[in-house]
Protein backbone atom coordinates (compact mmCIF):
# COMPACT_ATOMS: atom_id res chain seq x y z
CA UNK A 1 0.00 0.00 0.00
CA UNK A 2 1.84 3.13 -1.11
CA UNK A 3 1.31 6.05 1.28
CA UNK A 4 2.42 9.65 1.43
CA UNK A 5 3.83 10.96 4.70
CA UNK A 6 3.79 14.71 5.21
CA UNK A 7 3.88 17.32 7.94
CA UNK A 8 0.53 18.25 9.47
CA UNK A 9 -0.24 21.24 11.66
CA UNK A 10 -2.97 21.85 14.20
CA UNK A 11 -6.10 23.38 12.72
CA UNK A 12 -9.74 22.45 13.14
CA UNK A 13 -9.85 20.29 9.98
CA UNK A 14 -6.66 18.35 10.81
CA UNK A 15 -7.61 17.90 14.48
CA UNK A 16 -10.95 16.43 13.30
CA UNK A 17 -9.11 14.07 10.91
CA UNK A 18 -6.79 12.88 13.73
CA UNK A 19 -9.81 12.43 16.01
CA UNK A 20 -11.57 10.32 13.37
CA UNK A 21 -8.38 8.27 12.95
CA UNK A 22 -8.21 7.59 16.70
CA UNK A 23 -11.84 6.46 16.59
CA UNK A 24 -11.15 4.11 13.66
CA UNK A 25 -8.14 2.76 15.58
CA UNK A 26 -10.11 2.20 18.79
CA UNK A 27 -8.48 -1.25 19.15
CA UNK A 28 -5.11 0.43 19.76
CA UNK A 29 -6.58 2.95 22.19
CA UNK A 30 -8.28 0.12 24.09
CA UNK A 31 -5.01 -1.84 24.44
CA UNK A 32 -3.33 1.20 26.02
CA UNK A 33 -6.16 2.73 28.06
CA UNK A 34 -8.88 0.08 28.24
CA UNK A 35 -11.33 2.77 27.16
CA UNK A 36 -12.71 4.17 23.92
CA UNK A 37 -10.87 7.12 22.34
CA UNK A 38 -11.12 10.36 24.28
CA UNK A 39 -13.23 13.00 22.50
CA UNK A 40 -10.20 15.34 22.69
CA UNK A 41 -7.69 12.96 21.06
CA UNK A 42 -7.39 15.11 17.93
CA UNK A 43 -6.47 18.23 19.90
CA UNK A 44 -4.32 16.35 22.45
CA UNK A 45 -2.25 14.77 19.67
CA UNK A 46 -0.89 18.21 18.79
CA UNK A 47 -0.70 19.58 22.35
CA UNK A 48 0.92 16.72 24.30
CA UNK A 49 4.64 17.18 24.95
CA UNK A 50 7.23 15.46 27.13
CA UNK A 51 8.43 17.40 30.19
CA UNK A 52 10.65 20.35 29.34
CA UNK A 53 9.92 20.31 25.59
CA UNK A 54 8.40 23.12 23.52
CA UNK A 55 6.00 22.98 20.59
CA UNK A 56 8.91 23.73 18.22
CA UNK A 57 10.48 20.37 19.22
CA UNK A 58 7.43 18.37 18.15
CA UNK A 59 6.97 17.19 14.58
CA UNK A 60 3.56 15.87 13.63
CA UNK A 61 3.14 13.91 10.43
CA UNK A 62 0.15 12.46 8.67
CA UNK A 63 0.15 9.20 6.74
CA UNK A 64 -2.12 9.52 3.70
CA UNK A 65 -3.65 7.14 1.18
CA UNK A 66 -4.59 9.69 -1.45
CA UNK A 67 -6.29 12.47 0.51
CA UNK A 68 -7.46 10.16 3.29
CA UNK A 69 -5.47 10.23 6.54
CA UNK A 70 -4.78 6.60 7.49
CA UNK A 71 -2.15 7.29 10.16
CA UNK A 72 -0.42 9.88 12.29
CA UNK A 73 3.03 10.29 13.80
CA UNK A 74 4.27 12.25 16.80
CA UNK A 75 8.06 12.74 16.82
CA UNK A 76 9.85 14.87 19.43
CA UNK A 77 13.40 16.10 18.92
CA UNK A 78 15.84 15.98 21.83
CA UNK A 79 13.99 13.91 24.41
CA UNK A 80 14.84 12.51 26.91
CA UNK A 81 18.30 13.83 25.98
CA UNK A 82 19.71 15.95 23.16
CA UNK A 83 20.91 12.91 21.16
CA UNK A 84 17.52 11.17 21.10
CA UNK A 85 14.29 11.68 19.18
CA UNK A 86 11.28 9.96 20.72
CA UNK A 87 8.43 8.53 18.71
CA UNK A 88 5.45 9.41 20.86
CA UNK A 89 2.98 7.79 18.49
CA UNK A 90 2.84 5.94 15.20
CA UNK A 91 -0.82 5.08 14.73
CA UNK A 92 -2.37 3.43 11.68
CA UNK A 93 -6.00 2.60 11.11
CA UNK A 94 -6.63 -1.18 10.96
CA UNK A 95 -7.02 -1.49 7.14
CA UNK A 96 -3.58 0.16 6.65
CA UNK A 97 -1.77 -2.25 8.97
CA UNK A 98 0.21 -5.18 7.60
CA UNK A 99 0.34 -3.64 4.12
CA UNK A 100 3.63 -1.74 4.26
CA UNK A 101 2.25 1.61 5.46
CA UNK A 102 4.03 1.24 8.83
CA UNK A 103 7.41 0.68 7.18
CA UNK A 104 6.89 3.67 4.90
CA UNK A 105 5.84 5.82 7.86
CA UNK A 106 8.92 4.73 9.78
CA UNK A 107 11.14 5.58 6.80
CA UNK A 108 9.81 9.14 7.03
CA UNK A 109 10.52 9.19 10.79
CA UNK A 110 14.05 7.97 10.23
CA UNK A 111 14.67 10.50 7.45
CA UNK A 112 13.50 13.36 9.66
CA UNK A 113 15.67 12.18 12.58
CA UNK A 114 18.72 11.91 10.33
CA UNK A 115 18.17 15.51 9.21
CA UNK A 116 18.86 16.58 12.81
CA UNK A 117 22.66 16.27 13.16
CA UNK A 118 22.63 15.88 16.95
CA UNK A 119 20.20 12.94 16.90
CA UNK A 120 22.00 9.60 17.10
CA UNK A 121 19.14 7.35 18.19
CA UNK A 122 15.38 6.89 18.12
CA UNK A 123 13.35 5.89 21.15
CA UNK A 124 9.91 4.29 21.34
CA UNK A 125 7.89 3.11 24.32
CA UNK A 126 5.90 -0.07 23.91
CA UNK A 127 3.22 -0.91 26.41
CA UNK A 128 3.26 -4.61 27.28
CA UNK A 129 -0.55 -4.76 26.89
CA UNK A 130 -0.06 -3.74 23.24
CA UNK A 131 1.17 -7.16 22.14
CA UNK A 132 1.24 -6.33 18.42
CA UNK A 133 3.57 -3.31 18.67
CA UNK A 134 6.82 -4.78 19.95
CA UNK A 135 7.36 -7.25 17.06
CA UNK A 136 6.76 -4.39 14.60
CA UNK A 137 9.42 -2.20 16.22
CA UNK A 138 11.88 -5.08 16.54
CA UNK A 139 11.55 -5.86 12.82
CA UNK A 140 12.60 -2.24 12.23
CA UNK A 141 15.76 -2.72 14.31
CA UNK A 142 14.66 -1.46 17.73
CA UNK A 143 15.91 -3.28 20.83
CA UNK A 144 14.89 -3.07 24.48
CA UNK A 145 17.46 -1.14 26.48
CA UNK A 146 16.50 -2.69 29.82
CA UNK A 147 14.51 0.32 31.04
CA UNK A 148 10.87 -0.08 31.98
CA UNK A 149 8.35 1.96 33.91
CA UNK A 150 4.84 1.37 35.19
CA UNK A 151 2.02 2.23 32.80
CA UNK A 152 -1.32 3.04 34.39
CA UNK A 153 -3.84 4.79 32.18
CA UNK A 154 -7.59 4.40 32.19
CA UNK A 155 -8.26 0.83 33.25
CA UNK A 156 -4.92 -0.58 32.01
CA UNK A 157 -2.12 -1.42 34.42
CA UNK A 158 0.89 -2.63 32.50
CA UNK A 159 4.56 -1.88 31.86
CA UNK A 160 6.14 0.51 29.36
CA UNK A 161 9.24 -0.95 27.73
CA UNK A 162 11.86 1.41 26.28
CA UNK A 163 13.10 0.45 22.81
CA UNK A 164 16.07 2.13 21.13
CA UNK A 165 17.39 2.16 17.58
CA UNK A 166 20.74 3.74 16.75
CA UNK A 167 20.76 5.82 13.59
CA UNK A 168 23.25 4.82 10.93
CA UNK A 169 24.71 7.66 8.91
CA UNK A 170 26.75 7.28 5.74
Amino acid sequence: MPVDVRRIDADAHTEAAVQALHERAADYVHRLWGLPPDPNSGVDFFARLPPGKAAADKHTLGVFDGESMVGCIDLVRGWPDEATAVIGLLLLEPPARGRGAGRQAFAAIEAQARAWPEITQLRALVIASNDVARPFWERLGFRANGQTRPHEMGTVKSTAIVLIKRLERS
